[in-house]
């Protein structure tokens, strides 16, 4: 009897301690172990050795005295029930700091991402799946908008490419929001483009008005060509052969200039010419001048260069054609191919196959010529003569300089 009196003082002891497990001899195991391993282990242990012990007593009781071991088993019980209730009460009293300290966040965090929202010069709103308005910040509160065409459930966003809203103007994102799959939903958000779209106008203005007033330069440059062209052809009509030859010549570089911005002004692109289109139409204008129609002309020159580069390389070319036409055949017939490209530098190649020519004469104008447009190109000029004759220039495009 003395045992069994033995260890239910003890576990009421240990049940008594249970109550301030922060202090005295089981503060070690409360900080180390309470609602750890050891105490989900220890639970279940001490309620199989009570009830074994319990039973076994029960059993013996009669042999000790009536009614012992319903007391030392009630004894057990609540002292395991009071360890128990204290381990679980500590574990819960955890359970609730961690819950109070999580919806503290929580709060913060809704407040923080509010303040932001609210603070957004976007306009921005959230609707319900039947169109309803939950929430609107305040850029869409002084919007005043209040309904918005839906979306469609199909979970892809629409642009919201130009709304008018008073005298404001508005883009923005229509956005469907789901839960577990399903459409509950969608997200206005709306950016004030007014100014933009000042902006926008004013920039279409000012190009026009340059794209105008370069049409009208490029315009007035082709018809003052067109009078220098004149001019020089009623100054031939009085001139010996010579000087008419001579002037033939000049009316030819000046016609390549004319067809230059010609080119140019009905392209409507004015940064840039398109060297096929030029060849071709400076090619037809000198069959038509010269009379050559038995002469076959093959042009490739997909490329495209800028103004200052184009100017010296379009009277190069007229160049290299004209002797073509005017020496390479004799008989009136033959072909000249013109090929431009580009890979890093530019290449340029107008070959006959007409007579050739017996070496290659200095100091004639038209070379003289070439070579000094070569040189503003700065390219490297070769003249090849054997069975008909090739010009070649390799050069880079020039950069704009500015005038003074």
């Amino acid at each position: 009897m003395a045992f069994y009196t033995a260890i239910l003082h003890l576990l009421t002891s240990a049940s008594f301690l249970s109550l301030y497990p922060e202090e005295g001899i089981v503060a070690p195991i409360h900080r180390s172990f309470t609602g750890g391993h050891l105490a989900r282990l220890l639970i279940p242990i001490m309620i199989a050795s009570i009830t074994l012990l319990g039973l076994f007593t029960m059993k013996i009781s009669q042999r000790l005295f009536p009614g012992f071991g319903e007391v030392f088993l009630m004894g057990m019980t609540a002292s395991l029930t009071i360890i128990v209730v204290i381990l679980a009460s500590d574990e819960l009293n955890r359970i609730d700091e961690k819950r109070s300290e999580y919806q503290r966040d929580l709060l913060e965090a809704q407040k923080f991402f509010r303040d932001v929202v609210e603070n957004l010069a976007e306009a921005v709103a959230v609707f319900d799946h039947e169109g309803n308005i939950i929430y609107r910040n305040s850029a869409m509160k002084k919007l005043g908008i209040m309904d918005l065409p839906r979306p469609s459930s199909g979970g892809e966003p629409v642009m919201i490419e130009r709304m008018k809203v008073g005298d404001g103007h508005y883009t923005g994102w229509m956005v469907p929001r789901f839960s577990d799959g399903k459409f509950t939903g969608y997200i206005v958000s709306l950016t004030d483009i007014t100014d933009l779209m000042g902006i926008q106008r004013s920039l279409e203005s000012t190009v026009g008005e340059r794209d105008a007033l370069l049409a009208e330069v490029h315009h007035r440059v082709k018809n003052n060509l067109q009078i220098i062209m004149s001019l020089l052809n009623i100054q031939a009509m009085n001139a010996s052969e010579e000087a008419r030859e001579v002037l033939r010549d000049a009316q030819s570089r000046v016609r390549a200039m004319a067809i230059l911005h010609e080119t140019i002004y009905d392209s409507g692109n004015f940064t840039g010419v398109d060297m096929g289109s030029f060849i071709t139409r400076l090619i037809e204008r000198l069959v038509s001048a010269y009379g050559v129609y038995g002469i076959h002309f093959q042009v490739d020159a997909d490329v495209r260069v800028n103004l200052e580069t184009a100017i010296p390389l379009g009277l190069l070319i007229n160049e290299a054609v004209t002797n073509s036409i005017r020496h390479a055949f004799p008989s009136g017939e033959g072909s000249i191919t013109v090929t431009m490209e580009s890979d890093g530098l530019l290449y340029l190649r107008v070959e006959d196959d007409g007579t050739g020519m017996e070496g290659v004469p200095d100091g004639t104008v038209g070379l003289s010529l070439m070579r000094a447009l070569a040189d503003q190109l700065e390219g490297e000029l070769e003249i090849e003569s054997d069975q008909g004759t090739a010009v070649s220039l390799r050069f880079r495009e020039l950069e704009y300089m500015k005038r003074t």
